[in-house]
Parts: structure tokens; sequence; C-alpha cells
């Protein structure tokens, strides 16, 4: 699928974006929702329609071109859900009569089975955890991974930490602040630690600064979530590790913070002390302010698994 370039933007995405940063979502959602509504503006450009006049048909006719680009069901559902949003955007500000999405949504984009759980990937093992950290991997990579399996966070919150936000001694690290995460202090034990210091020796030796700037650095500056999502894909696919439960022949980052869940579960840690560590919004920001910090941190160590 082609990108839509700032410069082909229309004026109805571009209000559709001030919209969203209106509404306080956060940046990666807003990148990801204008670029699949740019990809369906493309689509109608070639067809000589227009966005804002787009029919039942028009959008059934959209979802049969991704479908012969083998888009996955899921990849599909989340382009929907930015096409959906932009066009309750038009009908609020009247610009539409009604949101023409819902109907197709309902119709060919529904669950195939309504007793599945959303997310139908597996968990990996421990022993496959292990497997993609510490498999001929640079140490950035590794400290990467480590960093995902170990603290549950999204790749963007990832690549956002500076030097600065991560205390070495007290083996903790703060996030930036976004509107998915309710806490941003999060905790990683000894054998994380000693892979991120030795990141930490090898982004010394590259000229950066060592207690300023990205955390996570090519020659060229930041790390990037795309990149992340990438490398993870690429080791996963070049040792063998898959999810045959989806038909896929390799592993994402969303993963690691599966696997940080099920983990800490299966080894007893109290629910909502999980809930508290992932920071999801909705009922954990009351639970996290009922822990205190300390012991949310030694229930963590007490509980996340060992690797080596």
């Amino acid at each position: 699928m082609r990108k839509s370039s700032g410069a082909q933007r229309s004026n109805l995405v571009s209000l559709f974006s001030d919209d969203l940063h209106l509404r306080g979502r956060a940046g990666t959602t807003i990148e990801t929702y204008l670029q699949q509504v740019g990809w369906f503006e493309a689509f109608q450009r070639d067809h000589n329609k227009e966005l804002e006049k787009a029919s039942k048909n028009d959008l059934l006719e959209f979802l049969a071109h991704l479908r012969a680009k083998r888009y996955k069901q899921g990849s599909l559902g989340h382009i929907f859900a930015a096409l959906s949003s932009f066009y309750d955007f038009l009908e609020d500000t009247g610009r539409i009569q009604s949101n023409p999405v819902p109907a197709v949504q309902k119709r060919y984009l529904r669950p195939y089975k309504a007793n599945i759980d959303r997310d139908e990937r597996r968990c990996l093992s421990i022993e496959e955890c292990s497997q993609l950290i510490k498999t001929r991997l640079v140490s950035r990579d590794q400290a990467i991974m480590i960093l995902l399996a170990k603290t549950g966070m999204r790749r963007h919150e990832l690549t956002a930490l500076d030097v600065s936000d991560i205390d070495m001694v007290k083996r903790e690290l703060t996030l930036k602040p976004t509107g998915k995460r309710t806490n941003r202090t999060l905790f990683f034990d000894d054998e994380a630690a000693a892979i991120v210091q030795r990141w930490l020796s090898t982004r010394a030796s590259m000229d950066f600064p060592e207690d300023d700037g990205p955390l996570f650095v090519t020659s060229a500056g930041r790390f990037d979530p795309k990149s992340v999502y990438t490398m993870v894909i690429n080791h996963s696919r070049r040792i063998g590790i898959a999810d045959p439960k989806i038909g896929s022949d390799h592993v994402t980052p969303h993963y690691f913070r599966i696997f940080f869940t099920t983990m800490l579960l299966r080894a007893g840690m109290p629910r909502e002390h999980v809930m508290a560590l992932r920071g999801d919004v909705g009922g954990a920001i009351d639970i996290y302010n009922r822990i205190e910090k300390e012991d949310l941190k030694r229930s963590y160590l007490a509980h996340i698994p060992q690797l080596a």
C-alpha cells in the first residue's frame, strides 16, 4: 500500500488530524489513523471519487482490494476502525449524514467465532523468549527485547526513552506520559540490568553523551518504533520462532507484552499488581493508586521469570 504524503493530504484529513490531537489520542495512534485514511483517500482518488462522498459500495471495493493484497483479518479490522473514526468525525461535524463504515464492519469484519478472545496470539515460552534475546544479537537489540519482555512496555514507549529515564541503581525506568498508560514507573531485574549495561557501554563508544539523549540509537539518531517492529520480525524468522496458531511465520514486539502478562499471572502474581504494571487505561488507575510502589516492586521481583 503506497503512502499518502502530507502534500497529498486533503483539508478534511488535516481537520481530522486536529480533532484527534484535541481528543488526546496517542501520537502513534494519530499517525496510524492518518496513514490508513490516506490509503483510502488515494484509493478513492484513483477511482475518480471523493473521500467525503464514500458509499458502502466504495468501502466494499476497498475491502476487496485489501483482501487481494492478502491483508489479515486483524489488520483489516484496524484499517476500518480508523476509517470509522474518520467518518464519525465527518458525521459529528455535519459534513455527512451518517457514517457508512459500521455496516461494513458488522457484516464483513466480525470475528469468525464470538467466543474466541480478541487476541488469539499465543504466549512465548520462557525458552523461546530466552532464545530470541540471546541468539546472535547486537547489544542494543538484546537490551530492547529484554526490556520489552521484563517490563511489558509498548515499543513506542521504549523508543521514547532517554538515558535520563533509566535508573540503573534502583533498577527502575520512567516512561514518557501517553494517553494509553496510567502508571509511568516500571521495574527491571538484575538479569535485564546486565544486558542494558552492556548496551550503555556500546552506546558510549558511539560518541553519544553518556547521560543525555535517546536510550536506543543508531548512528543516525533515535531508534524508532517501526525499526523495533522490523528487527523483532526479522530475528524471529531467522531463528524459527513463529505463531502457527494465527498462520504467522514470525512474532512481533507485542508478543513480549503477552509474555510479560501471562508469565506473571502464572507465577502467582496478584492480578491487581499485573494490571498496575501494565498500566492499561481504565480500571488500573484506581488499582495503581491503592498499591504502594515498594510493594509493587517487591511483588514484581518475586514473580518475574529468569531467562538464563
